[in-house]
């Protein structure tokens, strides 16, 4: 298996890790305005993060594949999404 595919999917399973205990941690707080603090910090904050470390390593894995001017398309499109999914 790639290396950097075998990181991505790394990356991925400890992140859905730290939601499920971050789910679990809403629970046990029982308290709404916690939940919300909680919810912000991880849908906020944790999901671009994955998004871009995700990104990052698959961008690596194919960079001996990839024409440089298409590090261009792909650093633009990211800014793109992460501006089109601001609240």
């Amino acid at each position: 298996m790639d290396r950097y595919v075998f990181a991505m999917g790394l990356s991925r399973i400890i992140f859905a890790f730290l939601n499920l205990g971050a789910a679990v941690l809403i629970w046990k707080l029982n308290d709404a305005a916690d939940g919300i603090k909680i919810n912000a910090l991880f849908g906020g904050i944790m999901g671009p993060a994955v998004f871009l470390i995700v990104g990052a390593l698959g961008v690596a894995g194919m960079s001996k594949r990839m024409p440089p001017e298409n590090y261009l398309m792909i650093i633009a499109g990211t800014i793109l999404i992460l501006l089109g999914t601001r609240r």
